[in-house]
């Protein structure tokens, strides 16, 4: 799928095929539980959740100290 892309981050050749390398991930998800689902799910996959948090303003405080590759938000769009 992805032979010849060396750049993407997350990807890397080992052996004969291709493996994911662990990203570091940030959950941003006001709903606990979908929140620790997501988290479950992810670890099961070799991915590393530093953090979840409530809200956006949670997440910028936190990141820094954090330092995600990737941050995960729950996002709603209102009419």
């Amino acid at each position: 799928m992805y032979k010849g892309v060396r750049s993407l981050r997350g990807i890397g050749r080992m052996g004969g095929g291709y493996m994911m390398t662990p990203m570091r991930i940030l959950i941003v998800e006001d709903e606990r539980l979908v929140g620790f689902d997501l988290r479950r799910r992810l670890s099961r996959i070799g991915h590393a959740v530093v953090g979840i948090t409530a809200s956006g303003e949670e997440a910028i405080d936190h990141a820094p100290r954090l330092q995600p590759d990737l941050v995960l938000m729950d996002v709603r769009h209102y009419p």
